[in-house]
């Protein structure tokens, strides 16, 4: 098992790794991560708003299965090895910090992260998504009604609340922490468990959230 500082020594390394990444590689990675996301994203609308006769008396279990569905996105991308907005954020912030790489190397790359992950989620969503009308009948207009509806203030308050964002980050920590072979099977299949298990934590609590603010 890896203690902490080593596990921000294998931080510091990846982030090194990352920050070396240029051109059409960095920007197929993250158009990758885009797509795998929107992924989770319409597995997560397609099972919490595909059965409202079992969800209209247990509104627990739209969250539930919403919740449950939204991981897989996450979980590909960090078993694939895609480039992930959030999950740089993390990686790169140790190797900053210690000067293994310059600032700008760091906001360069978060800057061609994000847009790529935006091209790869919106170019997915118009393909496979908008184009065959996925989401286009009832049950599933009624969430978009809702997002369509949302005050500015809405959206500026979960906005505010990305902070919980921080536990996307928590299952790769975890496996790095159990986890001394990173190239070995065991790495990955620590790395499957446990992004499981933080992804499903995270995305329950904002399920809860979400609900919360709709409900109040």
């Amino acid at each position: 098992m890896n203690t902490p500082k080593n596990v921000i020594d294998n931080f510091v390394n990846v982030g090194i790794a990352k920050a070396q990444l240029r051109g059409g590689k960095l920007m197929l990675l993250s158009m990758m991560a885009g797509a795998y996301i929107a992924i989770g994203g319409v597995l997560s609308v397609v099972a919490g708003f595909g059965f409202p006769e079992l969800t209209a008396g247990n509104p627990s279990l739209q969250r539930l299965l919403s919740g449950a569905a939204f991981p897989i996105g996450l979980i590909l991308v960090v078993i694939l090895g895609a480039e992930l907005f959030t999950g740089n954020n993390a990686v790169l912030m140790p190797a900053a910090l210690q000067g293994k790489i310059s600032p700008w190397a760091a906001v360069r790359n978060w800057v061609a992260v994000y847009l790529g992950n935006f091209m790869g989620a919106l170019l997915f969503t118009m393909l496979f998504v908008y184009a065959v009308g996925l989401t286009a009948a009832e049950p599933y207009q009624r969430c978009a009604t809702h997002r369509r509806s949302e005050s500015v203030d809405a959206v500026a308050r979960r906005a505010a609340q990305r902070h919980r964002s921080q536990l996307v980050c928590l299952p790769c920590r975890v496996a790095r922490r159990l986890c001394k072979d990173d190239a070995g099977q065991n790495g990955w299949l620590l790395a499957a468990r446990d992004g499981v298990c933080g992804t499903w934590l995270r995305t329950l609590h904002r399920q809860y959230v979400f609900h919360s603010d709709r409900n109040a």
